[in-house]
């Protein structure tokens, strides 16, 4: 699984959420947990909810939870006494949102965005130390490092520092910072990049090609920041040691481990929270904007039957525990991106046979041979016929 290596950022807003996910819900179920967690002293995990919060509140556009998951880290650096990056965070949070429009009254604002009204509060009554000077020849104490932000399911979207990068000249650019940011143990050389994108090419004119894309990118990701994101050391193209990195991707399939985890120690409710997360992380096929890239093929399809498998372990958790509503809608979801999975058609004749649909139910069955017969020529499995047959004769499935 791709490394964490460092902290998250904030996202601009990316796309709606999915049906069924409610982020919103998601989101204060983390910062709920973020406080749990510090209750008991436990600051990196207060820590790692509240960043994945402030991710996904970014992502669907939720400000409101961005700016309390701003606040939240902020004071946990304070707990941790980390004052400078306390500062840090408590200014985001209370910066202005130029592309919000205005609300009717002062009610409104404070109600729908408080991060400025408690901002204030915060400057009045806590000061950050003075720096004490050090002898030491290295230089004053470190501010946090800029953060990058990458989504890469679905449309690509990047910030550096909640700042969004716009403005992208084509598809090569934004292929080639995914494939940097998704190939970072070993970062690639030149020939490594050459050979991926323009591997027909003269090795003059791919290194021409490459040379005018890495122009291209440098020049989109000066929109967001005027530090370098992607630079050239040790024979190899990088993102930039000193930023931070946070992938969609790789949150995506930290939740689904931690899911299967939870599964495997009985935890249904922890899985439940931490399946529902890596579905609301997943708008879209990986680098669904490139999608003839060769290079991405795998990781696409590698993500894809991760969430195919995220949606058919969810509604099985769901079935069990006899939440019949949103189990029939996971399988909905996954019969449509996948129409010959017949396990899904079962769980959801059951689902609408006990929530006293059994009309629908038969119907889905049509669907489902339909399908099979035009994608593979073939016929319902005996176990599918025969729980057709119970539908029919009115028996309990």
């Amino acid at each position: 699984m791709p490394g964490h290596s460092n902290s998250s950022a904030p996202q601009p807003p990316l796309q709606p959420p999915l049906p069924g996910v409610p982020n919103d819900r998601l989101c204060r179920e983390l910062l709920e947990a973020s406080d749990a967690a510090a209750d008991t002293g436990d600051l990196a995990t207060a820590a790692a909810h509240a960043r994945t919060a402030a991710m996904l509140a970014a992502s669907a556009g939720l400000a409101a939870h961005l700016r309390a998951a701003q606040l939240r880290q902020g004071r946990l650096a304070l707990l941790a006494g980390d004052h400078e990056a306390a500062a840090d965070w408590f200014r985001q949070a209370g910066s202005p949102d130029a592309d919000r429009p205005p609300p009717r009254t002062s009610d409104d604002a404070a109600r729908a965005d408080p991060g400025p009204r408690l901002w204030g509060r915060l400057r009045h009554t806590w000061r950050a130390p003075e720096p004490q000077r050090c002898p030491d020849p290295a230089g004053p104490a470190a501010h946090p490092a800029p953060q990058l932000a990458i989504a890469l399911l679905g449309s690509l979207n990047v910030s550096v520092d909640g700042v969004p990068a716009e403005g992208w000249n084509g598809h090569r650019t934004r292929s080639l910072l995914a494939f940097l940011a998704t190939h970072r143990d070993p970062w690639p050389h030149r020939e490594a990049l050459m050979g991926a994108f323009w591997p027909d090419s003269a090795p003059e004119a791919a290194r021409n090609s490459l040379g005018v894309a890495l122009h291209q990118l440098r020049q989109t990701l000066r929109t967001a920041t005027g530090d370098p994101v992607v630079v050239f050391s040790c024979g190899t193209y990088r993102l930039c040691p000193g930023l931070g990195l946070w992938l969609d991707s790789d949150e995506f399939e930290l939740r689904l481990c931690t899911a299967r985890d939870a599964e495997d120690r009985g935890d249904k409710t922890v899985a439940v929270t931490d399946y529902e997360q890596a579905l609301a992380l997943y708008r879209g096929e990986f680098l669904a904007e490139s999608p003839y890239e060769e290079w991405s093929a795998l990781y696409r399809e590698r993500l894809r039957l991760a969430h195919l498998d995220a949606l058919a372990r969810l509604s099985e958790l769901h079935f069990t525990t006899g939440r019949y509503v949103p189990c029939a809608e996971l399988c909905r979801r996954l019969v449509e991106l996948d129409p010959c999975r017949e396990s899904a058609h079962r769980r959801l004749m059951r689902c609408l046979s006990r929530i006293g649909q059994p009309h629908l139910a038969i119907l889905q069955f049509r669907s489902c041979a339909k399908s099979l017969r035009a994608e593979l020529g073939i016929p319902p499995q005996r176990e599918t016929a025969a729980l057709y047959d119970r539908l029919r004769a009115d028996l309990p499935v």
